[in-house]
């Protein structure tokens, strides 16, 4: 993503600008700007002392943040873990997910700076486009049917889930459940009950294939990528304790996903892609409109899977006798893989109100 070349001041102009507020204001919008600026270096790669005007980097950040489905028993806020450890350190984010209100107001923060600063960005266009974009998220956000299963057999939803990939604290996991369910049609009960024995492997030819139901079905080479990545991941996680491929982490233990569990995670990275890049009509915003991974990306993914193979094979493996050596080649290629708490808001938002101020600006 291309940025002008304005944007290369000091760090520190975002924290003068909340300097120029009342006392408990200026506070929040501090935190509020530390917030968004280290999520917006994980996820974007630039600093929030660089224009922002691509409405879809704040739709991202709210999708990140709030609760997209209702079920309260299972914390499903879309950052990555090492992310959400390090706001949770600096005192920023506490360990619930946020309301529609409060991202609102860090959104508002940072375009608040975003418009001190840099002028040349289309405030209003910004602000229009974001007030519609709240509006059905407070919708959204209250449905507590599941609808991600009228999309499994939807070639134009796989296409995004591929174009994309995932995100949150297990990506791997969550991206290996998606491309099985939509590619695979493998449902809930299925998946939960995947282990290592369930993963099959031939070198020549390339080949990873997933047992269902005793029945050995060949996979893609994306697929099987994020397959072995989550292999590296549940043997480091759990110590070679737990079988199961899809898991959790309940407290000091690892065990396995239950199938609402399994439903929830699924139906959030739906509502997800769904409201960041809608399934009525598949845009990709970053480039021009592909019906699936390019060649290249085909050929990366197919060159990462011969690599991952080569490893298995390193030595002999597949054995009761030799399961170790199996162990420690997913563990040693591992490193080998592709690429506290909100204060009191001291004001209501009314997105209304603020579209029809900024007019008189």
């Amino acid at each position: 993503m291309s940025q002008p070349a304005e944007g290369t001041h000091k760090a520190s102009d975002a924290e003068h600008f909340a300097l120029g507020f009342p006392y408990r204001q200026s506070v929040r919008i501090r935190r509020d700007l530390k917030h968004f600026d280290l999520w917006l270096q994980e996820n974007y790669k630039f600093t929030i002392d660089r224009p922002i005007p691509l409405s879809i980097i704040y739709k991202d950040f709210f999708l990140s943040h709030i609760e997209l489905y209702p079920c309260r028993t299972m914390p499903g806020r879309l950052i990555s873990a090492d992310l959400q450890c390090e706001l949770s350190r600096s005192g920023i984010l506490n360990a619930e997910e946020l309301s529609c209100q409060k991202v609102a107001s860090i959104v508002l923060s940072v375009i608040r700076w975003q418009h001190h600063r840099f002028r040349k960005i289309n405030f209003h266009s910004l602000m229009s486009d974001l007030i519609q974009f709240y509006r059905q998220l407070q919708w959204v956000t209250r449905d507590q049917e599941l609808t991600y299963k009228s999309s499994l057999k939807s070639n134009r939803a796989l296409t995004i889930f591929r174009r994309h990939l995932a995100k949150g604290p297990r990506p791997e996991r969550d991206l290996a459940m998606i491309l099985l369910s939509w590619g695979y049609g493998f449902s809930p009960s299925e998946l939960i009950q995947l282990s290592l024995d369930d993963i099959e492997v031939d070198k020549r030819p390339l080949e990873w294939r997933c047992r269902r139901s005793e029945v050995p079905v060949a996979l893609d080479h994306m697929t099987a990528t994020s397959i072995f990545c989550l292999m590296c991941e549940s043997l480091d996680l759990m110590e070679f304790e737990i079988p199961w491929l899809i898991n959790r982490h309940d407290g000091s233990t690892w065990r396995a996903l239950t199938e609402i569990e399994v439903e929830v995670i699924l139906e959030r990275h739906y509502r997800y892609v769904g409201a960041l890049y809608g399934f009525e009509y598949y845009f990709d915003p970053t480039g021009y409109p592909t019906p699936d991974l390019l060649p290249q990306e085909e050929k990366q993914y197919t060159k990462a899977l011969k690599r991952f193979t080569k490893y298995l094979y390193a030595k002999p493996c597949c054995t009761t006798e030799d399961q170790d050596n199996w162990d420690d080649a997913i563990r040693n290629s591992s490193s080998q893989r592709p690429p506290n708490e909100i204060g009191p808001i001291d004001e209501q938002l009314d997105w209304d109100e603020i579209i029809r101020n900024s007019s008189h600006d």
